[in-house]
């Protein structure tokens, strides 16, 4: 049932009662990669989604980082982080929060993801706030990162939503770094005034090809008035940048002592990975296409997602270096045929034998499965598939 909502998702498909439309009984080649003889009701796979506990779910998004953190998908250095905000229609006994895309208030599930802003990969993810706030949050998904890559991070971006004094405080108890906006309370306004009015905007470069021509300034200084922060001073770097004809002002929070203004900004800029990643998994796997008002369920749909949108990133790094940075939507459409592809399949003793028919880009993927068991082996990993009745696999394609 895991396999059908994987393969559900691979094949672009957006809302489980869509699984109905596949049940056509002259092409079972998706129920065959699910392992099945027949694509299941989806009255079933409804079934078997609400009987997966909170604390399975979780598991398996664990299980989904740490296998990502092995295949060095994740490095875990450097954390960008946010929320994403899925609105809900109907009568679901949910908040109401604002939703950016949609540019009003309405029932939404929130989602917390933790993205590793180096590889680009989603480390972690949940719904399940446990009554807390996003900033009190940051706190307990340290633990959780720690279990996954193995250590600490040693820098966290995150936007104002985040802001709080005591998680401040509590993560440079930790020494973890953090890099975020300068929240606009009107007390924060009147400092960053006054620390206007007391200081000298000095001119700064940057590194980045994208912003090498950009005029800026800085004023780079320390402050102790943040509340809830009893620690030590933070670092403020307020920015004036002219952006498209004009010139504005961005304000960083830092405790980040030991880099370079020009580093804190190039590194916060970054953050803005997570926001792509949210846009091509709307794009490719429907990441707004809510099936459950439930968070649990919702949280396995999108386990599901970055599972599929890693599997995508391994192909297309296997396929050659012109596909690396290619979106999932074009790599499936221009490379996959846009799920089209047809094959012969058949059982030869312990093997089953998919032979596809001849396809444009099919010299793209052959050498991919050449003595794929060979592959396989060397890797320490049995070839018999688990899901396919422990069957070996033969990928063939026609001359």
């Amino acid at each position: 049932m895991l396999m059908v909502l994987i393969n559900m998702l691979f094949f672009r498909k957006k809302r489980i009662f869509h699984l109905d439309a596949l049940n056509n009984p002259e092409d079972n080649g998706f129920a065959l990669l699910c392992g099945i003889t027949r694509v299941v009701d989806s009255t079933l796979e409804y079934q078997f989604r609400n009987s997966i506990t909170l604390k399975q779910v979780d598991h398996f998004t664990k299980e989904i980082g740490k296998r990502a953190a092995k295949l060095e998908l994740i490095i875990g250095d450097i954390l960008n982080i946010d929320t994403h905000t899925t609105p809900v229609y109907g009568k679901a006994n949910l908040k109401k929060t604002k939703i950016g895309s949609k540019n009003k208030v309405m029932k939404a599930i929130i989602t917390l993801f933790v993205q590793d802003q180096e590889t680009q990969r989603m480390i972690y993810h949940t719904s399940n706030f446990r009554g807390k706030s996003p900033a009190e949050m940051l706190l307990m998904l340290m633990k959780t990162i720690k279990e996954i890559t193995g250590k600490n991070p040693g820098h966290m971006l995150f936007d104002m939503g985040f802001w709080n004094g005591t998680v401040f405080e509590c993560l440079d108890l930790m020494k973890i770094k953090f890099t975020t906006i300068y929240k606009n309370y009107p007390k924060n306004v009147a400092n960053i005034k006054e620390i206007i009015l007391k200081n000298t905007f000095k001119p700064i470069k940057f590194t980045s090809s994208t912003r090498k021509r950009l005029k800026a300034e800085i004023i780079d200084v320390t402050t102790n008035r943040i509340s809830g922060y009893s620690g030590r001073e933070l670092r403020v770097i307020i920015l004036h940048v002219k952006w498209k004809k004009k010139w504005k002002i961005v304000t960083f929070l830092t405790n980040d002592f030991d880099s370079l203004a020009v580093e804190v900004i190039e590194r916060y800029a970054k953050r803005w990975r997570i926001e792509n990643w949210f846009k091509e998994m709307i794009e490719y796997s429907h990441l707004d296409a809510l099936s459950s008002p439930k968070p649990k369920d919702h949280d396995l749909i999108t386990a599901c997602r970055v599972l599929v949108d890693d599997a995508m990133t391994l192909l297309k790094h296997d396929a050659g270096r012109e596909f690396a940075c290619m979106s999932n939507a074009r790599f499936f459409r221009e490379v996959l045929g846009e799920g089209n592809l047809t094959a012969h399949v058949q059982l030869k003793e312990d093997t089953i034998v998919v032979r596809f028919k001849r396809f444009d880009t099919q010299h793209i993927l052959e050498p991919l499965f050449e003595n794929i068991d060979k592959k396989i082996e060397e890797l320490g990993i049995k070839p018999q598939i688990p899901w396919l009745n422990n069957y070996k696999l033969k990928i063939e394609f026609e001359q």
